[in-house]
């Protein structure tokens, strides 16, 4: 989209965010202006070769894209971003919504660099990380109560009920538990 709006008119880009806006009116996530995602089971799923779900920080570079929404590591692990994933975040991006993440999709055993980490190295490669312009928390074992914090209306997504109720008792942020909805186009149909 970047390439795009450098060569749109004032007009024509105005007209996206107009639409952009029309199209989440209603829902959930037109109340914030600061979202806050988890990766692992909220932004992607990980498969082991063998099938068994895995963390990101279990994968191992380089990656390979099969398509926009599928990633290979070097062992075949799969990496899958899921359904509507890419058309969610676009979609804020569009309507100038500040997007973090908190995650715990660092490996504790491995001391690697940020840009080293496969959780920034896959968001790169899916072509997501530079939609990200708010905090960008990626470490391991970490009490993301203590890392999510509020700028403007703030919603934090998560898939663990522990970090939810953790982070939930802030009173600056709302959360949202990814496993209250079946796939991210459902936030776009759901009025709130």
């Amino acid at each position: 989209m970047e390439c795009i709006l450098n060569k749109l008119s004032f007009n024509e880009v105005e007209n996206i965010n107009n639409k952009a806006q029309k199209v989440i009116e209603n829902t959930v996530l037109n109340k914030y202006t600061t979202i806050i995602f988890d990766l692992d089971g909220v932004m992607w799923d990980c498969f082991s070769s063998k099938g068994d779900s895995i963390g990101a920080f279990q994968t191992e570079p380089p990656f390979r894209l099969q398509d926009e929404n599928v990633i290979f590591d070097l062992g075949g692990n799969i990496i899958q971003l899921q359904k509507g994933m890419i058309d969610i975040i676009e979609l804020l991006d569009s309507m100038d919504r500040n997007l973090g993440i908190c995650s715990r999709s660092a490996d504790s055993d491995k001391d690697l660099p940020f840009a080293a980490q496969p959780a920034v190295m896959l968001l790169k490669k899916f072509g997501l990380y530079k939609y990200f312009n708010f905090d960008i928390i990626i470490k391991p074992n970490i009490s993301k109560v203590n890392y999510v914090h509020s700028f403007g209306k703030t919603l934090f997504i998560d898939d663990s009920k522990d970090n939810i109720e953790e982070v939930s008792k802030k009173d600056d942020v709302d959360v949202l538990w990814r496993k209250s909805f079946n796939e991210w186009p459902d936030l776009l149909t759901k009025i709130y």
